[in-house]
């Protein structure tokens, strides 16, 4: 009985660990056999990892090493959640790990479980299955000593050689002499090492220390290697994110997907999620998890497509599927495009991003909008940053032609240094603190320029389009090749006319109006155009500022068409809900070398984080753009402080449409190193970024002001019966919080204060009446449907009935009347 209870107990407290099984409760069974303790918890329909490992075995085939990893590193959490409430195991092996329908891996069999006194407590008994019991445990009854937890990493050390080989080691032997091998042998390994990587044997190793002072602990394990590299964001986390609330999992960017998401159908408003923080703090990897996790959450509400029976239904999951895979691949196209290399960042933003990522009004994914605003176009020719990178399209252009012998095409060389691709510098002015960026890979840009070319394919680009991008790059690059001489005036003159001429060529224009162009300009005086005359430096300038928005230019033409390709999707299924995922340039600081361009770049990152003070610590705000067309209007060039000006009006009147999520990414260390935290740069990060600020805020303040008549309009049918009248007063908006015993809010003179946790409560509690009430309308509308059905086939019956009679009858008489003419003639 004390079996039962230990086992009892482990699953009512730790059953809510997403490694161990869920536990419904047990009951008792009496029968002729006696009486029967019956444990009612989660079906795994997976079955025993065993039985996987088992199947492959029978086809001469081996588990996946980043399958094996996945599923070790899952059974290690449950381990860790076990030994924390002070309780060993002692039955670890594939056997008692179990798979889900969904692929999570479970940890079961608690029967020879056992509390420990304290988290480094120890026991004496000697039980266990033999080949995965540890030294100390086989030894533990004849020398009267004692063992702890990390007999279940032994354990799992073995798990890991089962996983790998097939079956455990000594598994064919019979279990006292399986126990002497354990005890006398060196600890066991795989049959064959060498097939596996150094991480899978390494973590073997360690697991298998027979001394268990030296073993590691479990909290040790979860950093070793063969687990830290395996990919976090898999399809396990994809489900484990899906519709749920912020307080079910650990903080994750899906999460702030998810919850945008949720808000954007519940609440029918725009929703943004912004990311920023420091360069290489990781936020364009954010961006990127986001908008895949956003993709996923508008495609998955229809797992198995053989399940939909109608043909347009099926179609329409299928279509809906192939607008996921072409947002995610126009994403990767406008980074090839649009980020460079900088002293800090070897694959650094150069511009904002805003993708409107839009669903249809059933939350289905229709298609996405990108906006691409203030790009860097300072950095194509270097004039400002001369040791700074190109964009990283051109390396990838330039070494993609030259390995497939095209440049020729293109009227470049493959032996001559570019001045725009700025590969020509000396040793002392690169950088040694950043890795090497495209720059420096040329066997990479091969293989980059070639996935830009499948890109560009896959999202639609016709063979002149794609033609158009590669003649136009090739343009710029040779623009920087345009060399000036003095005329005798001191005026400039183009000194190698011979690359205007196949700059014209790719460009399609005539050669010596291209030319003139370069060296000339004019100006209005008196309403009269004059020409004038550019010298040596201003023509230099020119061309430099020519390429810059050619770049510009091409990089806005690319966008628009991805936006139009992606606009058939967005037009057939509609585009009612909206989510903004926003990414902006970090904040830059380089020693001694600061332009216009960090100035901008911090600049609008001042700007993003006085719209959170104002979102997070004053009230909402609303901007005033009613000279929408102003800038278009001018007739004087603008300048580059006020098309940034523009920019960041544009872009803060965008986030205070609807609700914002702010996502604030942190630099570990400065050193780059694998692992590295650096304590004090965190703080100082939290303290810029005023998170604790924000933190306690959200704490002692009401995050959600609703009026009482939106609010009663929203959520009365959740307290109040249906033909009840409410009337939209502060007392009946108290009644209603009371009916549905909420805690922590506050009645204003017009609105209902609520915290966080009471909005998400409310909103869970409103979707899940919604669920059931459309439930509850589909099955009468199809019982109501087969009714109709039934009316209209005994109606088609009878009709048919009286047709057949009307059919017959006369035929029976004329048959009658032919008879009766015969017998008259005879």
């Amino acid at each position: 009985m004390a079996d039962i209870e230990e086992e009892y107990k482990i699953l009512r407290d730790l059953s809510s660990h997403p490694n161990l099984p869920d536990f419904y409760g047990a009951y008792k069974k009496s029968d002729d056999d006696g009486e029967k303790i019956w444990f009612v918890m989660q079906l795994c329909e997976g079955g025993p990892v065993t039985d996987l490992v088992r199947a492959l075995n029978r086809e001469a085939r081996k588990m996946n090493e980043l399958h094996i990893a996945f599923i070790l590193r899952e059974v290690l959490k449950a381990l860790m959640a076990l030994h924390e409430s002070h309780i060993i195991h002692r039955d670890v092996k594939a056997s008692n790990v179990l798979l889900t329908r969904d692929g999570e891996v479970k940890l079961v069999d608690f029967g020879l479980s056992r509390e420990l006194s304290s988290t480094m407590g120890k026991r004496q008994t000697c039980l266990g299955s033999p080949c995965w019991m540890a030294p100390e445990v086989v030894t533990s009854k004849n020398t009267k000593g004692s063992y702890d937890n990390r007999a279940d990493v032994w354990a799992l050390g073995i798990t890991a050689i089962e996983l790998g080989d097939g079956k455990a080691p000594f598994q064919d032997m019979h279990p006292t002499r399986a126990l002497f091998q354990i005890v006398r042998n060196p600890p066991p390994t795989l049959y064959r090492p060498a097939n596996w990587s150094q991480d899978y044997n390494d973590f073997i190793s360690e697991c298998l220390t027979k001394n268990p002072e030296h073993r590691p602990y479990m909290s040790e394990l979860i950093q070793h290697p063969f687990f830290s590299e395996l990919p976090e964001n898999d399809h396990h986390n994809y489900n484990k994110y899906k519709f749920k609330s912020r307080s079910d999992n650990e903080p994750h960017i899906f999460g702030v997907a998810d919850s945008a998401y949720q808000d954007m159908l519940h609440h029918n408003t725009v929703q943004s999620i912004v990311i920023s923080g420091e360069t290489m703090s990781g936020k364009t990897t954010q961006a990127r998890h986001t908008i895949r996790h956003l993709t996923h959450l508008g495609t998955c509400r229809i797992l198995n497509l053989k399940d939909v029976i109608d043909y347009k239904l099926r179609q329409y999951f299928q279509s809906s599927s192939k607008v996921s895979e072409r947002v995610l691949k126009a994403v990767d196209l406008i980074h090839a495009f649009a980020n460079a290399a900088t002293p800090e960042n070897p694959d650094s933003t150069r511009h904002a991003s805003v993708t409107q990522v839009t669903f249809s009004s059933s939350g289905k994914l229709s298609g996405a909008i990108f906006w691409i605003l203030q790009l860097e176009k300072f950095r194509v020719t270097g004039n400002r940053s001369p040791y700074h990178a190109n964009f990283h399209i051109f390396y990838y252009f330039y070494d993609g032609l030259k390995d497939a012998a095209d440049l020729e095409k293109y009227n470049l060389e493959a032996d001559k240094s570019y001045g725009y691709l700025r590969r020509n510098i000396l040793e002392d002015d690169k950088d040694a603190k950043v890795p090497p960026g495209p720059r420096e890979d040329a066997e990479g840009n091969v293989v980059m320029f070639k996935r830009v070319c499948t890109l560009l394919e896959d999202l639609g680009f016709v063979e002149d389009e794609v033609e158009v991008v590669w003649r136009t790059m090739a343009a710029i690059i040779l623009l920087g090749e345009i060399e000036y001489k003095d005329d005798d005036d001191k005026n400039a003159d183009i000194s190698n006319t011979e690359v205007v001429d196949k700059i014209a060529t790719l460009l399609c224009v005539d050669s010596k109006k291209l030319a003139w162009a370069l060296c000339n300009y004019c100006v209005i005086e008196q309403d009269t155009a004059a020409r004038r005359r550019h010298s040596k430096p201003e023509a230099l300038l020119a061309r430099n500022v020519f390429a810059q928005n050619l770049y510009s230019r091409l990089v806005d033409w690319i966008v628009n068409n991805i936006n139009c390709k992606l606009s058939l999707s967005r037009a057939v299924y509609g585009d009612p809900h909206c989510v903004n995922v926003v990414d902006i340039f970090g904040i830059e600081c380089y020693p001694g070398n600061n332009n216009l361009e960090q100035l901008f770049v911090n600049a609008m990152n001042e700007q993003i984080q006085f719209f959170y003070n104002q979102k997070i610590f004053i009230s909402a705000m609303r901007y005033n753009t009613v000279s929408k067309g102003e800038f278009s209007q001018t007739r004087g060039i603008r300048t580059a402080a006020a098309t940034f000006r523009s920019t960041c009006l544009e872009l803060l009147r965008m986030l205070s449409q609807g609700s914002t999520h702010f996502v604030r990414c942190l630099r570990t260390d400065l050193t780059r190193a694998a692992d590295g935290f650096q304590p004090n740069i965190v703080k100082q990060q939290l303290r810029a970024l005023a998170v604790t600020d924000t933190a306690r805020a959200r704490k002692i303040g009401f995050s959600h002001r609703i009026p009482f008549d939106k609010f009663l309009d929203s959520y009365q049918f959740l307290a109040f019966d249906f033909d009840e009248n409410v009337e939209k007063t502060k007392d009946n908006c108290r009644l209603l919080m009371i009916r549905l015993k909420m805690e922590g809010w506050m009645m204003g003179n017009s609105k209902v204060f609520l915290k966080y946790y009471n909005e998400e409560f409310l909103s869970r509690l409103y979707e899940t009446q919604v669920k059931k009430i459309v439930k509850v309308q589909s099955m009468l509308r199809s019982f109501l449907a087969r009714r109709n059905v039934e009316k209209k086939k005994t109606l088609s019956r009878e009709h048919s009935l009286q047709t057949e009679h009307h059919y017959h009858v006369p035929v029976h008489h004329h048959r009658i009347l032919n008879q009766l003419q015969k017998k008259k003639l005879t």
